[in-house]
């Protein structure tokens, strides 16, 4: 055999077994999830694109394709921080309830800890978000360090079934303290006080009732400018709620104080350019929210049910947005909202809780 002859075959034997390797490489990859799509990733980008659109950043991220031999489940996990101008509980919550999920608090979270866990379900997805307050203490992408120099900090972590069994991602066990008594939950979580109805002409003060630190307003207003209602502290200053501000006419029932602005609010600054009244009562006197309900403006409902998901119409020409509260200190739950006449879909958690609909038209809960 020729020189010549034997040097390509050394060159074949070379270039297949260089072949060879490159395929048991790429086998040895991809049974470790190296080339496939880690479908969590993909399922996250309307959250992250929500979420930087509002301005929080993105602090660090992590995730597993699910075809590993020590996990079959797709995840994916992200840490954003946003400084004090932004509501990062707010936007992330809204951003959950437009991709469909229904969160719910998570009882196992120490009562008054820093760090606020939430926990919800779609189309056997389940999403876990922990809400971490300033100076917490939290774990990131690659360890455990502090939130100290950031306003506020959240993690999602977004995880998907099994690629070998189909079963749904886990969802954490809650603890068996017993469900909270609604007939005594709103008052022992809002507050309590004897209603008062106040009428006027005109711009106005109102004072609240002794221990009203949040509570039910149902107002009437006929004038054709500007009809406002904010509410100040016991010094004077705004706390901050701006409970009603339109034009014109109104007949509706809105609330103050939930969610609390840290302010505790002493009197309601009325502006108005005809006559109005207002009856101020405990929110535990809200109507409940049954399987249906129908209504044209401003409402608030109890919520005594479970996880629920919602049809919803309505007609109105401005901001339809359905609002939920657990607690007056802790962000609300934005479980829908959108502008014009419509029809969608939203959903709300467990109660007990305050469910407050704003709207300038008629609209209909199924």
């Amino acid at each position: 055999m020729s020189t010549r002859h034997r040097s390509r075959i050394a060159i074949v034997t070379c270039a297949v077994a260089v072949l060879l390797l490159g395929v048991a490489i790429f086998s040895a990859g991809r049974s470790f999830g190296l080339f496939n799509e880690n479908v969590a990733e993909t399922g996250f980008r309307p959250l992250a694109d929500a979420l930087s659109g509002s301005g929080a950043n993105r602090v660090c991220e992590q995730g597993d394709a699910g075809f590993g031999p020590d996990n079959s489940s797709p995840w994916y996990k992200a840490v954003f921080a946003a400084p004090a101008s932004i509501d990062l509980t707010d936007e992330v919550t809204r951003a959950a309830a437009r991709q469909g999920f229904v969160l719910s608090s998570l009882r196992i979270a120490a009562p008054g800890a820093s760090q606020k866990l939430y926990q919800g379900t779609s189309s056997n997805r389940t999403l876990t978000i922990a809400v971490y307050q300033h100076g917490a203490s939290m774990n990131t992408c690659a360890g455990s360090t502090t939130a100290s120099s950031r306003s506020s900090s959240v993690e999602l972590t977004l995880e998907y079934p099994s690629n070998t069994t189909g079963k749904a991602a886990p969802v954490e066990v809650q603890s068996t303290e017993p469900a909270p008594d609604p007939d005594t939950w709103y008052d022992q979580k809002f507050g309590t006080f004897v209603a008062v109805a106040v009428t006027g002409l005109g711009s106005s003060t109102v004072a609240l009732p002794a221990g009203a630190r949040s509570g039910l307003l149902t107002i009437t207003h006929a004038g054709s400018n500007r009809f406002r209602i904010s509410a100040v502290d016991a010094g004077g200053t705004s706390t901050g709620e701006e409970i009603v501000d339109t034009v014109g006419d109104y007949s509706g029932v809105t609330a103050f104080g939930v969610p609390s602005t840290g302010a505790i609010p002493s009197r309601l600054l009325v502006d108005a350019d005809g006559p109005w009244s207002i009856t101020l009562s405990p929110l535990a006197d809200a109507l409940p929210l049954g399987v249906a309900a129908e209504g044209s403006g401003d409402r608030v409902f109890r919520y005594d049910g479970p996880n629920r998901d919602l049809a919803l119409r309505s007609t109105g020409s401005s901001l339809f947005e359905i609002r939920q509260i657990k607690d007056p200190g802790a962000p609300l739950i934005v479980a829908f909202e959108d502008t014009g006449v419509f029809s969608g879909s939203g959903s709300i958690s467990e109660g007990p809780s305050i469910v407050v609909v704003h709207s300038n038209g008629d609209w209909t809960i199924r």
